[in-house]
């Protein structure tokens, strides 16, 4: 038990994640909220951004 927890912790890195989506009624953002909030839960840094919504594109 304890050899796990360390070789768990020794290579568990945090990762900084991106998940595009693209969605029409919402239900593909909740989707991709709920992906996220696993990601963070797990320690990582995940970003979501809705490539359909012309406030997160860049020029």
């Amino acid at each position: 038990m304890y050899f796990r927890t360390i070789f768990r912790l020794r290579y568990t890195q945090m990762s900084a994640i991106l998940i595009l989506y693209g969605t029409g009624e919402g239900q593909t953002a909740k989707i991709a909220e709920q992906i996220a909030a696993t990601l963070d839960a797990r320690g990582h840094e995940p970003t979501t951004v809705n490539v359909r919504d012309p406030r997160t594109r860049s020029r």
